[in-house]
């Protein structure tokens, strides 16, 4: 089974450098035009089943990059963690704040968001569920974000191997292949 798992193209948030979470920012035209080129890479793969999560800024990249050909379906686990009230606020805020570190302490949970050890279950567990019964020729589509695809990859190759790939640029992604075991097969740039 192959998974081309990819981040949604840019928004104007990603632009101003603030958290979006679980705020559902659509693509920007940058975005949307990141989609439109990145859809000829997957033009020649007969794709058997496209994802996003269920957030606007996901879906609309995952229908753009296959060219509205088939169905996308979300998956609500996919979401982005949720950042709560600091959704919306920029990286400088946090530095001044004196909270861009705590939010990456895995137990830090912000009012009204979710911690890192509860975004990464949801999400891990939500992969899992979309791609159990997939065959192991099947080409599949995962369209998420940048905290949705670090975590997944920690959960297939190892965290150490994720954390080796770097950050994930917007529309772009990996392939990843399962078979007996899951192997990083290539980037998406």
């Amino acid at each position: 089974m192959a998974i081309y798992l990819l981040r949604h193209g840019q928004t104007a948030w990603n632009v101003e450098g603030r958290f979006q979470g679980q705020t559902n920012i659509p693509l920007n035209e940058e975005g949307q035009s990141q989609a439109d080129t990145r859809a000829a890479y997957f033009d020649s793969i007969n794709l058997t089943a496209v994802y996003s999560s269920g957030l606007e800024r996901s879906f609309e990249t995952a229908q753009r990059v296959i060219r509205y050909r088939h169905e996308v379906i979300r998956v609500p686990d996919l979401n982005e963690r949720g950042f709560g009230i600091l959704e919306g606020k920029t990286e400088a805020y946090l530095r001044e704040a004196g909270l861009s570190e705590r939010v990456k302490e895995r137990d830090f949970k912000p009012e009204n968001g979710e911690s890192r050890s509860e975004a990464r279950e949801r999400i891990v567990k939500g992969f899992m569920r979309t791609i159990k019964g997939h065959y192991y020729t099947d080409e599949i589509v995962v369209v998420g974000h940048k905290g949705v695809n670090a975590y997944i990859l920690g959960a297939t190759l190892g965290r150490e191997k994720a954390s080796e790939l770097g950050r994930m640029g917007n529309c772009c992604g990996v392939v990843l292949r399962y078979d007996q075991e899951w192997i990083l097969e290539g980037r998406i740039e």
